[in-house]
């Protein structure tokens, strides 16, 4: 099988199991990685297999740095967690895994949204790429990480983690696998290609520029989200930005627990996931990866596990917009400012550091 579809627990037992027989490389690239039970337990793993032998490198953005278990790191409640998660990544080193931090903050913290939010892992000439991190409050969530066994794949992916590990930040598209820009432009031209229908899922979409689009685009359009999420600015958006999409023939439904899934179905034919949040701020400001699919048996089983049976875990979207808030004034001042930060600070950001 060349996809695996592992939601959950799936991939984390598929994941240790895959460790347990690793034989020559292990690589992880996370935004998130915390010193909890789930972080803890994967460095005991890494440390063993580093002590017999395996390469081991790991990427963790400095995002962790700053914010622990979805609070700012100067909350007293997640003090010992993040003295935890510092004293975890001391004990990396000191094991002989060699150990980088991705996109400095900057000073004073300019950087703050210009996160590497790419999500991989390579045992040896296998792969796993999708939107799991690294901490507790993360295997909370629903979401999901796609096994890929296909060498030529691995190879591409293990390439954009070497240029990652260098500071190289370059966009790449080679074997389905597109990084950055090219995951861009891969996503709006596959939205573009679709004859029959459009599914998308994503908690943090905001984009004017797929409002604009879905309005012109005459086929079955649907947007799986969710109604509050983990940022509060986005929450005052969305609002806004799914009324105009309503306006524009598209079904919303909000997922009724807390969802992190990401993904792009096309004329349930083409399927586009990884770590992107398909939106303006994800595209414009964070390194992201991802892979597009067109497996027949695949995308169905993705379809059928993934969309059709979540439906009992969703709610139709019910307009709601606020009367004390201009939504549409707040939503095109932050998106374009989100461009210009994008333009002009992003490109500035130290990639290792």
């Amino acid at each position: 099988m060349r996809y695996q579809l592992l939601v959950r627990d799936e991939f984390w037992d598929d994941l240790y199991h895959e460790l347990e027989h690793a034989q020559r490389r292990v690589t992880m690239q996370f935004m998130t990685f915390e010193g909890d039970e789930t972080g803890l337990r994967l460095v005991r793993k890494l440390i063993e297999l580093r002590e017999r032998g395996v390469e081991v490198k790991v990427l963790i953005d400095r995002y962790t740095d700053f914010f622990i278990s979805n609070k700012f790191h100067t909350d007293p409640s997640v003090q010992d967690e993040l003295d935890r998660t510092a004293l975890m990544m001391e004990e990396m080193l000191e094991a002989g895994i060699e150990l980088k931090r991705t996109r400095p903050f900057g000073s004073p913290q300019v950087f703050f949204l210009a996160r590497n939010h790419k999500k991989s892992v390579i045992i040896d000439d296998i792969c796993y790429l999708g939107g799991i991190n690294v901490s507790d409050h993360n295997y909370e969530w629903h979401d999901f990480m796609v096994r890929i066994n296909d060498p030529r794949i691995t190879d591409t992916v293990a390439e954009d983690f070497a240029h990652g590990f260098e500071g190289i930040e370059d966009d790449l598209i080679q074997h389905n696998i597109v990084t950055n820009r090219f995951l861009e432009r891969t996503y709006y031209d596959l939205i573009e290609s679709a004859k029959e229908e459009i599914i998308i899922s994503s908690p943090y979409i905001i984009d004017l520029h797929l409002v604009k689009i879905f309005k012109k685009r005459k086929v079955r359009k649907t947007l799986l989200t969710l109604t509050d999420n983990n940022y509060q600015l986005y929450n005052i958006m969305a609002d806004y930005l799914h009324s105009e999409l309503t306006k524009g023939g598209t079904k919303i439904y909000h997922y009724t627990d807390f969802s992190h899934a990401k993904f792009l179905i096309i004329d349930r034919k083409v399927l586009l996931l990884g770590s992107s949040n398909f939106g303006t701020e994800s595209f414009v400001t964070k390194q992201e990866i991802g892979i597009v699919i067109t497996d027949p048996e695949f995308v169905a089983e993705f379809i059928e596990r993934m969309y059709t049976k979540n439906k009992d875990h969703m709610e139709e979207h019910k307009p709601i917009i606020s009367r004390f808030i201009p939504q549409r004034i707040i939503t095109n001042i932050v998106f374009y400012l989100m461009l210009f930060y994008g333009k002009t600070f992003v490109k500035l950001v130290k990639p290792i550091g």
